[in-house]
């Protein structure tokens, strides 16, 4: 999901660069790169808190944006130096409770959470590909990405009065750059949130519209390149296959991730146990990102009713025995599609491999690892 840079504030009404710098409320959205510019979106804490994404129509209005120069940026030292706190992360797989998560850890005191900044997936299209035409452009090279990743980081990280911790839920598309993202700054850490295969396959193919998803990320992920890995000879036909593809890459970048950054720095999560076992979940995030909640306050958290409406769609009722009911309603109508994809997938040894760790991992009864 990425942001564009409508109604662009006029240059004369542009907040001095070094305000803008100097401030959390801006935050980074969409590059122009070849004009070599960044926009920069003025933002609210509530309107972040009430956005299930960081889009423009979803921030509310006034949310005014301004277009400054990524040298200028650079000139001024931004990047250069980690922030003054360090940034967490978390990396989905897709339709693995991560909005229910963000939900949740809305509401620690002073942790402000981010949820899908546009700018750091409109890089990885950049970087890894296939970019949009108008995206490209032949004079940046690769140290520039780097500055760009590094610079849109720094800018993300920065905190308000009153906020001790930025956590940042990222779309799927960047989890192509996690090495990169976790290499800005060796204090930060980073969750990986999935479910397993079939339930991914599942989500994947309840909907039309999430059937259209896949396809384009499938062909999206079936171009990035994955030297040394035997899942770039597979060929998915039809949507279950596709499916059980994108899951695969997916943790098959996860561990490339794990052995560039060490497993200190990572944790993982099923995302049924963010429904199913909020309280432990908080607990364990709290204690791998250090956020200073004490068991009671992780257990207020976790009994809020966060998980009794829909995350996207906060009016809305859906909480866990919905959520089980509406997977046993899928189960019986796709699941034998979804165990033909998975023997399918395991041909290859890179998926046989992420199947069966997270079949280990996560085996029933269900524990949350720290």
């Amino acid at each position: 999901m990425f942001t564009f840079d409508y109604s662009v504030g006029k240059s004369e009404a542009r907040p001095p660069l070094s305000a803008m710098i100097g401030s959390a409320d801006y935050l980074p959205e969409f590059f122009q790169v070849d004009r070599r510019r960044l926009t920069l979106r003025q933002t609210t804490r509530k309107s972040i808190k009430n956005a299930a994404f960081l889009l423009p129509e979803m921030l509310g209005p006034g949310q005014r944006a301004f277009r400054v120069n990524i040298d200028d940026l650079d000139a001024a030292g931004v990047g250069h130096t980690p922030a003054s706190g360090a940034a967490h992360h978390i990396f989905i797989s897709a339709s693995c409770c991560s909005t229910l998560l963000a939900r949740y850890l809305d509401l620690i005191p002073g942790c402000l959470v981010l949820r899908e900044p546009g700018a750091l997936p409109q890089l990885a299209r950049l970087r890894f590909g296939p970019a949009p035409s108008r995206w490209s452009d032949t004079s940046w090279s690769a140290e520039d990405w780097r500055k760009w990743v590094a610079i849109c980081l720094a800018l993300l990280a920065r905190r308000r009065a009153g906020e001790h911790a930025v956590v940042m839920k990222h779309t799927d598309l960047c989890n192509a750059m996690a090495g990169q993202m976790l290499a800005a700054d060796v204090r930060s850490k980073a969750v990986f949130l999935s479910t397993d295969v079939r339930t991914f396959i599942f989500s994947m193919l309840r909907s039309e519209p999430r059937r259209a998803w896949l396809r384009q990320r499938v062909r999206l992920w079936r171009r990035f390149p994955k030297d040394g890995a035997d899942l770039a000879r597979l060929d998915p036909k039809g949507e279950a296959q596709g499916a059980a593809y994108l899951w695969a890459v997916t943790h098959w970048l996860w561990r490339v991730q794990e052995c560039q950054a060490g497993p200190a720095r990572l944790m993982r999560i099923d995302g049924g146990d963010v429904a199913e076992n909020p309280s432990g979940v908080m607990m364990a995030i709290n204690r791998f990102f250090s956020l200073g909640l004490s068991e009671r306050e992780a257990a207020a958290v976790a009994g809020s009713g966060t998980g009794s409406v829909n995350a996207k769609r906060t009016a809305k009722a859906y909480g866990r025995h919905a959520r089980a009911r509406d997977l046993g309603h899928l189960a019986v109508r796709l699941g034998n599609e979804a165990d033909r994809a998975i023997r399918w997938v395991s041909a290859s040894a890179d998926a046989a491999q992420a199947i069966s760790a997270y079949e280990d991992r996560f085996a029933l009864p269900r524990a949350v690892e720290v």
